[in-house]
């Protein structure tokens, strides 16, 4: 600790009423400012402080930043992943509109079922099946009813006659020849 006098010229050969005088003169002008020195070290923590608190602002601003780029990151990513979902999703529907067109759905229904499938709208999917069933059978019934009249190849002839024996004696000769297949059977 530095002493108080060290700081008066001539201090050692003073008389003591020189040196008190000199003491006191000194606590006015030339004692060390404490005041000032308390100042100077207020301003050098205020000036480490600001430091500080401008490079918290910079990593807050770099973290922001880092941040903010994550978060880009993290929109791209979704944004990819959403155009893979789309892109699974109208392959199925492609997939599953083939599919439909192969059991006879014309292209409209078999859209209309593909996507119903595809969503997981299990009404709308029964309601296609429906009408492709309706529409179905109702070509068949036609089908049917125009070329049903014609009867099958080598069945043109009538069912075969049975004869009683009281039928065959009294038939005449003509009869008998005429019949002559399907009374030998009955015989």
């Amino acid at each position: 600790m530095a002493k108080i006098f060290e700081g008066i010229k001539g201090y050692a050969e003073m008389t003591a009423e020189e040196k008190l005088a000199a003491l006191e003169g000194l606590e006015k002008s030339e004692a060390p400012d404490f005041e000032k020195e308390i100042e100077r070290y207020k301003q050098a923590a205020s000036k480490a402080n600001s430091e500080a608190a401008d490079y918290k602002r910079k990593l807050a601003e770099k973290m922001t930043e880092d941040e903010r780029k994550e978060a880009e990151r993290e929109e791209e990513l979704t944004k990819l992943k959403e155009e893979v979902a789309e892109s699974r999703r109208r392959e199925t529907v492609a997939q599953h509109k083939a599919r439909y067109s192969a059991l006879g759905f014309n292209d409209d229904l078999a859209s209309t079922a593909a996507e119903a499938m595809a969503n997981g709208q299990p009404e709308e999917m029964f309601n296609a099946f429906k009408t492709f069933l309706d529409s179905h059978d109702k070509n068949y019934r036609d089908q049917l009813m125009r070329g049903g009249s014609e009867p099958p190849a080598g069945n043109n002839k009538e069912p075969d006659k049975t004869f009683t024996r009281e039928q065959i004696e009294s038939m005449t000769p003509d009869e008998i020849n005429a019949n002559w297949d399907a009374i030998q059977k009955s015989l």
